[in-house]
């Protein structure tokens, strides 16, 4: 049996759902460093973490 069939080959992006998309920002990008991409709206945020981009959204 190949175990190997069903794999993933990279992680590309990560969504995370939070209650308020302007305070996640400010601690992805202000405490945890992460590169501010865009904004589509008021309710996602796009940062890049290494190259995997990081999605904020609210509920």
């Amino acid at each position: 049996m190949d175990t190997n069939k069903h794999h993933a080959h990279g992680i590309r992006q990560v969504a995370i759902t939070v209650s308020d998309v302007d305070a996640a920002l400010g601690f992805y990008r202000d405490v945890l460093g992460l590169a501010f991409l865009f904004r589509a709206g008021p309710g996602l945020a796009f940062l890049d973490a290494d190259g995997v981009r990081i999605m904020l959204t609210a509920p």
